[in-house]
């Protein structure tokens, strides 16, 4: 298994038409966001101003959750405002204009993985999934088969079990709990 504790300050940030993206992960760590060849992408962006047309992607699922307030988005023509961090899934090739501004928790998953979820959630939890990734809403402490990793908010642990070998992971505080299950990198 291998862990990786992702700091701010070991993040990329660039701009996008209506406001910044900070990039936090991308796999194969190889690959490039602009050549859109990636497996899946951990990133939050801010959305200064609006309507905020998002940038298409064939062939991804996308998770979108707003860390700040709710957000007001159309997604092909179908309009509805969503909760402060509620999960919003949808396909990344889809029309999509929000209405409100703010910062956001994005996952975009290649369409071939089929084995992936987000939830916010705190407490005890085992898992045998090939990526976990946290994302910290606050400071927190996360133990992983009784290490522990102090996390500032926002800041990231990406958790790649390869193996699938079952592992428990304990947070002290609400975080972002994306789970995927990949075919074995061998198949890439």
């Amino acid at each position: 298994m291998n862990i990786k504790h992702i700091r701010l300050e070991d993040t990329k940030t660039s701009s996008w038409t209506q406001g910044e993206t900070t990039e936090y992960y991308i796999y194969p760590e190889s690959c490039d966001y602009a050549n859109k060849d990636f497996l899946f992408r951990v990133s939050s962006a801010t959305i200064n101003e609006q309507p905020a047309r998002f940038t298409l992607f064939i062939g991804y699922t996308r998770y979108l959750m707003m860390l700040d307030n709710e957000v007001d988005i159309s997604i092909n023509r179908n309009r509805a405002t969503y909760h402060k961090q509620q999960t919003i899934k949808f396909h990344s090739e889809d029309d999509t204009i929000a209405y409100s501004t703010g910062k956001d928790f994005n996952l975009m998953i290649k369409e071939d993985i089929k084995e992936h979820s987000v939830e916010i959630n705190h407490g005890f939890f085992e898992f045998e999934n090939s990526f976990i990734l946290v994302y910290s809403l606050q400071a927190c402490e996360v133990f992983i088969d009784s290490f522990k990793y102090i996390l500032e908010a926002n800041e990231c642990l990406v958790i790649e079990n390869e193996d699938r070998k079952a592992f428990e992971l304990i947070s002290t505080k609400e975080i972002i709990i994306a789970k995927l299950n990949l075919i074995p990198s061998s198949e890439y």
